[in-house]
């Protein structure tokens, strides 16, 4: 029970952190703090090491800590390339974990929450979750593409602005837009249920159990 609970915390505070990093990330860099930026970040993926730790992720353990390892040293050497690393490893994350549901036999993440937070099972709410399955796949495929090439051609407070704010914006943007369409087609959701739903749910209970990552 106590590691459960140290488990839910420790999820909670990365996923906590992981939202409002990025703003303070991109006033650091702003202001010319870019190496108080990397200790943030190395804060963040310390989170996630041990969170993935305890979750038995250990991949996701591995990466977080070689984060924190290149933030270390770039802290050290003044070297500021690893800030380019949380956005690609972000959107690469989210990249396979939605794409790898589209697969033969797996249950698409949108359908899962559509199942786990608000009871929807029907056949037409499974097909309409699969579609938006696919489209936050192929933005998450864009996003990733945006990173790197900002990452290789973009000034650092350019890639910052993109990286740690616009993004946002854009997943906020296509969240609302896809949230608007289902309160359209289905009557009989609710908005205020959704987010009810959402606050009292285990985050670990959405990421399923499924391995990495």
């Amino acid at each position: 029970m106590a590691a459960a609970n140290i488990r839910r915390i420790l999820t909670r505070l990365s996923i906590g952190l992981t939202i409002a990093a990025p703003v303070g990330l991109h006033l650091l860099i702003i202001f010319g703090y870019a190496r108080t930026g990397l200790g943030l970040v190395a804060l963040v993926a310390l989170l996630h090491a041990s969170r993935g730790l305890m979750s038995h992720r250990f991949i996701t353990a591995a990466v977080a800590t070689a984060v924190v390892g290149l933030c270390s040293y770039g802290m050290v050497n003044g070297d500021y390339e690893a800030l380019y690393l949380p956005p690609i490893l972000v959107s690469l994350s989210l990249l396979i974990l939605f794409g790898r549901s589209l697969q033969a036999g797996a249950e698409p993440i949108v359908t899962r929450f559509a199942r786990i937070l608000m009871n929807e099972t029907d056949p037409d709410t499974q097909r309409y979750t699969r579609q938006v399955t696919r489209v936050w796949t192929l933005f998450f495929a864009l996003m990733l593409i945006e990173s790197i090439l900002l990452a290789v051609y973009a000034p650092l407070a350019v890639w910052s602005l993109f990286a740690n704010v616009l993004n946002y914006l854009f997943i906020a943007g296509v969240f609302a837009i896809e949230l608007t369409v289902r309160l359209i087609r289905f009557r009989h959701h609710s908005a205020v249920r959704f987010f009810r739903a959402l606050y009292r749910v285990d985050p670990q209970s959405l990421s399923g159990r499924g391995g990495e990552p």
